[in-house]
């Protein structure tokens, strides 16, 4: 994980990481939810990058539609990473 928060902080050097979870059972991706705000995805293997690739494109395609935030952070096209803000569902 501390590989991660440094790729993290090399990448959004403004970002100060107050608290950090680390999911690494995802089947293409590991995880990482910071400040309770921001979700980073690594992907493990070709498939997960592609698979970055078309969430990326959906979100940027529907996001002037949708009355919500906007979800990506930001895009790392040098290593394939993606973060996005995180939305608490309610019900």
């Amino acid at each position: 994980m501390k590989s991660y928060i440094e790729r993290i902080q090399q990448v959004y050097s403004d970002l100060v990481v107050n608290q950090c979870e680390h999911n690494e059972n995802g089947q293409n991706n590991d995880v990482l939810m910071v400040n309770e705000s921001l979700v980073f995805r690594f992907p493990k293997y070709e498939k997960g990058i592609e698979q970055l690739s078309q969430e990326t494109a959906i979100l940027e395609a529907i996001h002037n539609r949708l009355k919500l935030p906007n979800l990506i952070h930001g895009i790392d096209h040098s290593n394939q990473e993606r973060s996005v803000r995180f939305l608490k569902a309610t019900i």
